[in-house]
């Protein structure tokens, strides 16, 4: 499970950052950086089931397949993870999680 806390994810690929600013070498501007990664980044976040996509002011923009099997993707020797009570996230979120430190960050997220 990944977390990537993108400011605007609708226009995620026109940001720049300081790792853009050390790319650069005279005569080359900042608009002259190409934005190649972050595009193709972007499209496979969209393109491929199971990834969720949640913007703090638009809400959902990806959510899981109904189809999705989770006991599918847990190896069978993995230990129980404990889920905090009074969770914000739902229930499918944290059975994401693969390890019982993943989960913690997950709570620690949810009072962001």
């Amino acid at each position: 499970m990944s977390f990537f806390l993108i400011k605007d994810f609708e226009h995620f690929e026109e940001n720049y950052a300081s790792f853009h600013e050390h790319l650069l070498t005279p005569p080359y501007k900042l608009e002259d950086v190409k934005k190649y990664f972050e595009h193709r980044f972007k499209n496979k976040l969209l393109q491929y089931d199971n990834i969720i996509i949640y913007d703090i002011e638009k809400g959902l923009i990806k959510g899981i397949n109904d189809e999705c099997i989770l006991n599918e993707a847990y190896p069978p020797g993995r230990k129980k993870i404990l889920l905090p009570d009074n969770r914000k996230f739902s229930e499918i979120i944290y059975k994401l999680c693969l390890t019982q430190d993943q989960a913690n960050v997950l709570s620690l997220l949810e009072n962001l």
